[in-house]
């Protein structure tokens, strides 16, 4: 096979659908000590959360839109509906699926590497921000002194979910974005660790703004 053609293979493994990747991942998980009933359970959590995304979206996922914001909040949406032993299992055959899709180089990075499991809530204890109190908050970045900063900033932490220390210690050279990619570098997250995050299109939006007005 000549290198065009090894690139053109690669590419249409890359844009399968996803409800075919799913196959493909089970398949691979045959190989493993996982028992059938898991699997197919395993499978039926994939197809929920793409189809959970499609309604909500009015438009089928795509690999671009896999960041911890997603996520996160189709965790939000089955703490509603779910137990909390349902919905954990949620998110571990989510975190398996996407670790999978890594390693087939379909994704950089796994999204669901610092969401954690959810727990029975204490009295007193602060809930996460609804979609629509982010969606407020969003909105006043944008009539702020300096709109198009901070909506980027807000833009930034909201869809990656990184911590106010490590959005502080960014500098332009840590993010690479165009118009269909985009990454932002973590050089000194917890534990010291750096790590790559994708951004989607909200994120990479805001950032090209605020930058065309440096």
């Amino acid at each position: 096979m000549q290198k065009n053609e090894r690139e053109t293979s690669d590419t249409a493994s890359a844009e399968r659908p996803l409800h075919q990747l799913t196959q493909a991942w089970l398949r691979d998980l045959t190989q493993t000590d996982h028992a059938p009933r898991t699997m197919v359970r395993y499978g039926r959590v994939v197809d929920h959360f793409l189809d959970w995304y499609a309604h909500q979206e009015q438009r089928p996922i795509t690999t671009d839109d896999f960041t911890p914001i997603a996520f996160v909040s189709y965790r939000r949406a089955a703490q509603h509906t779910m137990a909390t032993a349902t919905v954990n299992l949620h998110l571990c055959a989510l975190r398996l699926w996407c670790s999978w899709l890594v390693d087939q180089g379909i994704i950089p990075s796994n999204p669901l590497a610092r969401i954690k499991g959810v727990r029975h809530q204490r009295v007193g204890e602060p809930n996460d921000l609804a979609d629509t109190a982010i969606n407020a908050l969003l909105r006043e970045a944008q009539r702020s002194r300096h709109p198009l900063r901070d909506y980027a900033i807000l833009q930034l932490m909201v869809q990656t979910g990184m911590r106010i220390g490590e959005c502080q210690a960014l500098n332009w050279q840590d993010i690479a974005f165009g118009e269909k990619r985009g990454t932002v570098v973590i050089r000194a997250g917890k534990g010291n660790k750096a790590r790559t995050i994708p951004l989607n299109g909200s994120a990479r939006a805001a950032l090209a703004a605020y930058e065309t007005q440096q």
